[in-house]
């Protein structure tokens, strides 16, 4: 038996997406040297240790946002995992969004995700699709 799926089923999803769609902001820690004091390339430490810009650190810490469109359903509702004693919710909510080579990258790279003033860790990644992936589905835990 041969499975047969729209040629439009992407479409399809993306537009769904659209319409229903929320946004989340992806959060990942970039690192600059300080321009202050720098950093000795035979230790990796701060030249420094008193710098005011990044207290002796040697480097500057800094939190940058990409905003992408994507489905949030909160609790996952069908997906329970075991342990000894009985059932528990695999996460706190799941987030699908378009598959691109780009969100990959963005989901791997990244610390957190805000999603209606909530902070989130994502515990598992799935990629889904049928002839080509076509949406990431990440399983999602509400941090502090």
């Amino acid at each position: 038996m041969t499975l047969y799926f729209p040629p439009d089923t992407k479409n399809t999803i993306d537009a769904m997406r659209q319409a229903i769609g929320r946004n989340a902001t992806f959060y990942s820690r970039i690192e600059i040297v300080c321009p202050t004091c720098g950093i000795d390339p035979l230790s990796g430490q701060a030249l420094n240790s008193f710098c005011p810009t990044c207290s002796g650190l040697g480097h500057i810490y800094t939190m940058s946002g990409t905003v992408v469109l994507g489905h949030v359903n909160y609790g996952t509702l069908d997906s329970f995992r075991w342990a000894s004693a009985g059932q528990y919710p695999e996460g706190d909510a799941t987030f699908q969004m378009e598959y691109t080579p780009e969100h990959l990258t963005l989901v791997e790279g990244m610390d957190y995700l805000a999603i209606d003033n909530k902070k989130f860790s994502y515990t598992k990644q799935i990629i889904r699709g049928i002839p080509t992936p076509n949406r990431i589905i990440l399983i999602l835990v509400e941090g502090e």
